[in-house]
């Protein structure tokens, strides 16, 4: 595997850390970018391939992506299928059904260039055993357990997407429109929220003389966090890699958390399987895969936890009292909460209103309803 490495210039930063005068390396500027290739082939589903530039590590502009490639999954038997540009930079192919074992390959062509992946097969990945949780003093523990009785995988990578709900600090029972207050018909005081995990997390059975996994550590979500406080649920992808690829994701792992996050500009040039084929010394940041992954999804209520959370927004809402008359002049600012009465009769005086960040919870997240949602 190609790299230009300069982690030395890393650890002279550490060394200079403290001097008066900065040291500033000359390896942390390269001399020019190369393509990075972020992608895969998902048997059965649509898959995504992202295209961008390498970054100095002293570099800080936004992460320049590659709009207007042409980008192509293609087999052993020269069929073709084309990914479609539905972002700059985001290439999607539809759902395609291409038996498991088949080889395929990712092609590339850009401003004149053609850059080929290595042929990989599209593996099928083990069923995951489970997944679970232990509650710590400072948060909530996920892990995952899988194993493959045939002893063929070995090695994995997880991903995983959480989401929780919440609600805005006070429920609104009316709306002003058309010049008039009116019952609300729509939930804006329920919502749901979601991430994507970020972290790379891979793993291998191989040092072991079955094929087993147990209890892989994924993410912890800290004791105090609003994700906890009414309904959390994740939902964790297993995927089957070749030794290659678990190694490339490996390396990646262990230096972007050196830096920071995936994200973050690298130390070195990182190659996976990519080659530029009218320039095959330069370098090609990516690893392409091929695989039909697994999935499981796991449920956490207050009921297992015994954290206390309270809503965030509570410390910092309040409701205004409005008299009726002065509703329309407010609207435009405040939405309207409840109703307000005089002590002295069954009149309504006014309303109460708070900002719309305090009522309506579409400020943090969606209030339709996931159709996973239990």
């Amino acid at each position: 595997m190609r790299k230009i490495n300069i982690i030395h210039a890393i650890l002279i930063i550490v060394l200079f850390h403290n001097c008066i005068d900065p040291y500033n390396p000359p390896e942390i500027t390269a001399e020019r970018s190369y393509l990075v290739i972020d992608g895969n082939y998902i048997a059965g589903e649509a898959s995504q391939v992202k295209l961008s530039m390498t970054q100095n590590l002293n570099d800080d502009q936004e992460t320049q992506v590659i709009a207007g490639a042409n980008v192509q999954l293609e087999d052993g038997e020269e069929r073709s299928f084309e990914y479609i540009e539905i972002s700059p930079g985001v290439y999607q192919l539809p759902a395609t059904d291409i038996p498991l074992n088949t080889l395929v390959r990712l092609k590339v062509a850009w401003q004149g260039q053609q850059y080929l992946s290595q042929y990989v097969s599209i593996l099928p990945t083990p069923e995951i055993d489970s997944v679970n949780f232990s509650i710590e003093d400072d948060g909530i523990q996920f892990y995952v357990n899988t194993n493959d009785p045939d002893n063929n995988t070995r090695y994995y990578r997880w991903r995983y997407s959480e989401t929780w709900q919440l609600t805005s600090a006070f429920q609104s029972n009316f709306i002003f429109e058309d010049g008039e207050v009116v019952n609300r018909t729509d939930d804006i005081y329920t919502c749901w929220d979601s991430d994507e995990s970020k972290e790379i997390y891979v793993g291998t059975s191989n040092n072991l003389e079955q094929d087993v996994i147990y209890l892989f550590p994924l993410h912890k979500v800290a004791a105090n966090s609003q994700r906890l406080r009414i309904k959390y649920s994740v939902l964790v992808e297993q995927f089957a890699l070749t030794r290659e690829a678990h190694d490339y994701y490996k390396e990646l792992k262990n230096n972007t958390e050196n830096l920071g996050t995936l994200f973050d500009p690298l130390p070195f040039q990182l190659n996976g399987n990519f080659t530029n084929t009218s320039s095959p010394e330069e370098p090609v940041i990516g690893y392409f895969y091929a695989v039909k992954p697994t999935r499981s999804r796991i449920f956490v209520t207050p009921n297992d936890h015994e954290f206390f959370i309270r809503n965030n927004l509570s410390s910092t809402c309040e409701l205004d009292t409005v008299l009726t008359a002065d509703v329309p002049d407010e609207a435009g600012s405040k939405l309207i909460v409840s109703e307000y009465y005089s002590e002295f009769g069954p009149g309504i005086l006014g309303y109460f209103m708070a900002s719309p960040r305090c009522v309506d919870c579409r400020f943090r997240g969606t209030n339709v309803e996931p159709e996973f949602w239990q």
